[in-house]
């Protein structure tokens, strides 16, 4: 009997341990992120804000002039709206979010066929636009993809 306990209270402290450390988000992934494009000649990051305010990455492009086809992604967001997107100009040191805040409004949702195309614009070459709103075209965003509410 003594030895039983012995092993529950460790097996509850290495379940405890593991919840505290492994970020978990709620609920099943509810959004598709597909046809995700990365186009631009800086390095560049792009993640989403999870349930509890933290910010995961989930991809980028490496320095070089060049369009990059990533992989499909699914998340769990509390509001699938699309609102919960970044880009981050790391050349620039600027962050750029889908709902269009950030350093400034460089972002573009429109509505295609019931699915989000999201389009994040980066600083510029030079950075001369980091500071200031360059909302981008349907499709031609740094960042560009669809967020599909309905995977």
């Amino acid at each position: 009997m003594m030895r039983s306990c012995k092993w529950l209270a460790v097996l509850s402290v290495v379940i405890l341990v593991v919840a505290v450390v492994t970020p978990v988000e709620a609920g099943a992934p509810n959004v598709l992120l597909h046809d995700i494009t990365m186009n631009a000649c800086n390095q560049l990051t792009y993640g989403f804000v999870t349930t509890n305010g933290h910010e995961r990455r989930l991809g980028s492009k490496k320095y070089g002039c060049e369009a990059v086809q990533l992989h499909n992604k699914k998340i769990s967001v509390d509001v699938p709206d699309g609102s919960q997107l970044w880009l981050e100009d790391v050349a620039c040191g600027t962050i750029y979010y889908s709902d269009g805040t950030g350093d400034a409004n460089h972002a573009r949702i429109t509505n295609v066929g019931g699915q989000l195309r999201i389009d994040i614009a980066d600083g510029g070459g030079s950075c001369e636009v980091s500071t200031s709103d360059n909302v981008p075209n349907q499709g031609s965003g740094n960042l560009s993809l669809i967020y599909d509410t309905n995977p």
